[in-house]
């Protein structure tokens, strides 16, 4: 076959593909496009990380409150705040649990540094609360609070702390 019957399907002085100038102006798209997703997605990790520990934490505490009741005797859950960030707490066999909370939340709390459940679930005395935390960006702070009622029963309850710049003296304003 030659040369000339293998180009008659294509028009002459054109070449199939991509010119450079084309293949940078994609590549310049994507690359903007991922500079603008790229904070956005880490800051929806963050907060997905700290609403995750705080419901997982709330779902423990539930549950333990049932493992009393249904086993007729006392159960602890022990909190170890920051820097430890992490809880321990049985199940219904008497198996200990280690849950240590996810990168870059924290955990805040005041003595009491338990929870503990009696054997009616109801709780003598009920930490004041259970912060968990996590910073979104630099001003911004997600805060999950569970406290717990003397019944037992634990409530969640989010905030978004947003840090407000200072006005110092000289700034014009």
């Amino acid at each position: 076959m030659s040369t000339d019957a293998r180009r008659r399907g294509r028009p002459r002085g054109r070449e199939i593909g991509v010119s450079l100038p084309e293949l940078l102006v994609v590549l310049a798209t994507i690359a903007l496009a991922a500079a603008v997703a790229i904070p956005q997605i880490q800051f929806r990790v963050r907060e997905g990380r700290v609403r995750w520990a705080a419901s997982q934490f709330d779902v423990v505490l539930r549950a333990t409150r049932m493992v009393a009741i249904g086993n007729s005797e006392a159960t602890v859950v022990d909190l170890h705040p920051s820097p430890a960030n992490w809880y321990r707490y049985s199940d219904s066999l008497g198996n200990s649990t280690d849950v240590v909370l996810p990168v870059g939340v924290r955990m805040l709390a005041e003595p009491p540094l338990a929870v503990v459940f009696n054997a009616n679930g109801s709780v003598e005395e009920p930490p004041t609360a259970i912060r968990f935390e996590t910073d979104l960006d630099s001003e911004t702070t997600e805060r999950w609070t569970v406290q717990v009622s003397f019944a037992g029963s634990p409530s969640l309850v989010r905030e978004r702390l947003i840090e407000e710049a200072e006005v110092g003296p000289g700034s014009g304003s």
